[in-house]
């Protein structure tokens, strides 16, 4: 593959990252075209997290179901030490490896995968992650190759980078767009009922808890009828929306 035909590729994972609603359906959108990429049976991002990593994989839908089980029953001894020194890392012939021979003899037994390489995925913001790359041959990882999961590494990254950003650009949206309602219920009970801002707080809380409807979606019924709902029409609302 050419420097010109992987640019191309790359533009393509941008355009499926923008064509994305939120990073959580992103990502196994941006890992679909890898393995085809890289030459592999299988990718998977792998992200620090407790109690365990978080682990989003494409490819070959039987690999990954028996690599999801060998790490259930073995732990990634590979992605973890990839995770921990933050550096690539190139296991080119499994059946000889002596570094974590446990688990390279479980991946030989179980999966045709015979070489892995794991590259760290840096996303400003974000945890730990590396791109760990599982390939059919041995010695599949010439520098050719690392040098290509390098850069679709690198592209992931800033994309989860932008992705992290639009997600956090969104929340912040809807949590001033909440406080505008808040703000505009707590005047109308205030001007109404001549009370405090904390008494009229007060009123939208216990409306809130009373009828387990968000105080969010009772300010926004204040804002729009210009008065405090009762809880038997909060409770009707709750149960006409359950969501």
């Amino acid at each position: 593959m050419t420097e010109t035909s992987l640019a191309q590729h790359l533009s393509e994972l941008a355009t499926r990252a923008a064509g994305a609603s939120d990073s959580t359906q992103a990502l196994p959108q941006l890992l679909i075209p890898v393995p085809a990429l890289c030459g592999a049976l299988v990718v998977a991002l792998v992200r620090s997290a407790r109690p365990q990593p978080v682990r989003t994989a494409a490819g070959d839908p039987a690999v990954i179901q028996s690599l999801d089980q060998l790490n259930a029953d073995f732990g990634d001894a590979i992605v973890a030490h990839a995770l921990g020194c933050d550096q690539p890392l190139t296991c080119n012939d499994l059946p000889t490896e002596r570094r974590w021979q446990a688990y390279a003899q479980a991946l030989t037994t179980r999966t045709p995968i015979r070489s892995v390489h794991a590259q760290p995925v840096r996303a400003e913001g974000s945890e730990p992650a590396v791109l760990v790359v599982y390939a059919e041959r041995r010695n599949h990882f010439t520098e050719d190759t690392t040098h290509r999961v390098g850069l679709l590494a690198q592209s992931l990254g800033g994309l989860l980078s932008l992705l992290r950003s639009r997600d956090e650009l969104a929340h912040l949206s809807t949590a001033l767009h909440t406080s505008r309602q808040i703000s505009q219920a707590l005047g109308i009970l205030m001007a109404t009922h001549k009370i405090t801002s904390e008494q009229a707080f007060d009123q939208l809380r216990a409306a809130s808890q009373g009828s387990h409807v968000k105080l969010r979606d009772v300010a926004g019924e204040v804002t729009l009828t210009g008065r405090l709902p009762s809880l038997a029409e909060l409770e009707q609302r709750r149960r006409s929306n359950p969501a």
